[in-house]
């Protein structure tokens, strides 16, 4: 018997407000007047991150006069007792989301212990696959320029000199851009291709919040704080080449004789 003025479809989900684009759509709209309600599945699918956000949520309908409308109930937030409910739906809504939150990393972090590849992208040199229902890697035509740049490197060929060199043979980069000594590095560095799997070297970490968005930065875990282990895949080179390319590519440069480092700026 409700009148549905606009259906907003929210495909892709995110922990914060911020993420969530055509959520943001629906809290411009409660502000108008011919907003009477929302209708929702369920509490959780308005809010159920962190705290802040959803006591946002409720604040903004309650002072909107707006009605939460599930199919099981109708919540008035502007009455006291359907607003303690709401809060009580939220906050266990919050636990929950947290332990499905930790089951999740648990499950990954035992999954690459167990030598899966369970990152979302394949690195340059490999597809992801599905054998004998685990997941893992395997070489793709990639994998002989992957080959090349560690045999450069560990000749002691310097990054930037590979990265001309891939330049100037017409090898473009997985999506046809071009290399940069950065990307060489991150190669490199990366022992997939010598036949390991990581979990948790990088991870994202909130540096400030301004309102309801949660500025983060990618920083890199310390040694022992993420997981390194024997991969199910094919290596793309020897452990002892990935050494020794990592050990020349990365070594400090010597200073000229009678000169110093001086910052240019």
């Amino acid at each position: 018997g409700y009148h549905v003025a606009e259906v907003y479809r929210e495909l892709a989900s995110g922990e914060s407000i911020a993420e969530r684009r055509r959520f943001q759509e629906v809290m411009d709209r409660i502000s108008d007047e011919d907003c009477t309600g929302v209708i929702v599945h369920a509490i959780d699918r308005l809010g159920r991150g962190d705290p802040m956000e959803y006591g946002w949520i409720l604040s903004a309908f309650k002072w909107s006069n707006t009605l939460i409308i599930t199919p099981n109930r109708v919540y008035n937030p502007g009455n006291a007792d359907d607003l303690q409910q709401l809060k009580l739906q939220m906050f266990v809504s919050n636990i929950e989301f947290e332990h499905i939150r930790e089951r999740l990393h648990d499950g990954s972090r035992r999954s690459a212990e167990r030598g899966n590849y369970i990152g979302s992208k394949p690195p340059y040199g490999y597809d992801k696959a599905i054998i004998d229902r685990r997941s893992t890697l395997v070489p793709n035509d990639e994998a002989p320029v992957v080959r090349t740049i560690f045999e450069m490197a560990s000749r002691g060929v310097n990054k930037g000199a590979i990265a001309r060199h891939l330049n100037s043979s017409g090898i473009p980069t997985r999506h046809g851009g071009i290399w940069v000594s950065s990307r060489v590095g991150t190669i490199v560095s990366n022992p997939v291709y010598k036949g390991f799997v990581r979990f948790g070297y990088t991870k994202h970490r909130a540096v400030s919040r301004n309102g309801m968005k949660i500025v983060k930065k990618l920083v890199k875990s310390k040694e022992g704080d993420y997981i390194l282990a024997k991969g199910l895949h094919e290596p793309l080179v020897s452990e002892e080449q990935w050494e020794m390319a990592n050990r020349k590519a990365f070594e400090g440069v010597p200073v000229k004789r009678g000169k110093t480092i001086k910052n240019p700026l």
